[in-house]
């Protein structure tokens, strides 16, 4: 008997979010969209196999489910003048930069002026995944031992046709740029610029970083992979996030299998 409550409290620690009605035994969270999993069959290195809204050999409902979803976060945060929006996961590989990266995607083919900014200096990926290689980053604003630069050179991608902060080097130096005095009167400045900025924040299931962005953010997307992260410690972030204050604006189920098929009424 001891054993089989033994094995019933691990079964408890380790159950995985399946999908949506999994989410809703545990959390109040709405469910703001549904990314399916894409998988590319093509062997030629030359094929585009970018998760981007951009690269037309994704699957239409892969495009439209982040366009849905687009329009969701803009009709929400239009309806609390909200402009900051950081997005984070509970653990690595949830997919949480290609997220941040598509969004600003579609932002911008909306005519908006977006900024997306990678702030997961720890491991930094929306350059990669954007092929844009290095550029300024964060670590390059606040220089060590110095004041942040009055003049913030950011790049615009022509391609993606919205602006960039990011870098493809990592830092050792994460806390103290992220807890710089200066970096919320250099966000809030850069938003009054812009129409909408992405932060794309470390996981919050194994660092702090993104507690210490909370300050300066309007509001959180947090995206959730398919049958990968421990239910429990999905409720651990949760919980630890929603205590700080922004305005949580719900959460994206990614990497969904395709035959597990959800329709949601977007519009």
């Amino acid at each position: 008997m001891a054993g089989a409550v033994v094995l019933s409290i691990m079964g408890f620690f380790r159950r995985t979010a399946k999908s949506p009605e999994d989410m809703k035994r545990f959390t109040s969270l709405k469910c703001l969209a549904v990314i399916p999993y894409v998988k590319f069959k093509a062997r030629n290195k030359k094929v585009d196999t970018r998760l981007s809204v951009l690269n037309k050999r994704l699957p239409y409902n892969f495009r439209e489910n982040i366009r849905a979803l687009q329009i969701r976060l803009e009709r929400e945060m239009e309806k609390n003048k909200e402009k900051i929006l950081m997005i984070t996961s509970t653990m690595p590989g949830e997919g949480k930069s290609t997220a941040a990266v598509t969004l600003a995607e579609m932002f911008a083919s909306k005519g908006k002026k977006v900024l997306l900014i990678d702030g997961d200096l720890r491991k930094q990926e929306d350059a990669r995944i954007l092929e844009c290689g290095d550029g300024v980053g964060l670590a390059d604003m606040f220089p060590e031992n110095k004041d942040a630069e009055n003049k913030i050179k950011i790049r615009r991608l022509k391609k993606q046709q919205f602006w960039f902060i990011g870098s493809t080097r990592t830092t050792d130096r994460t806390a103290g740029i992220l807890s710089h005095s200066k970096l919320p009167e250099v966000i809030r400045r850069l938003a009054d610029k812009m129409d909408y900025v992405i932060l794309d924040t470390p996981p919050c299931g194994i660092f702090q970083d993104a507690a210490l962005m909370e300050e300066y953010v309007d509001a959180v997307l947090y995206v959730i992979k398919y049958d990968t992260v421990p239910q429990q410690k999905i409720i651990e972030s949760f919980s630890f996030l929603k205590a700080s204050g922004p305005h949580f604006l719900g959460y994206v189920f990614n990497a969904y299998p395709q035959r597990n098929r959800i329709i949601f009424n977007y519009i």
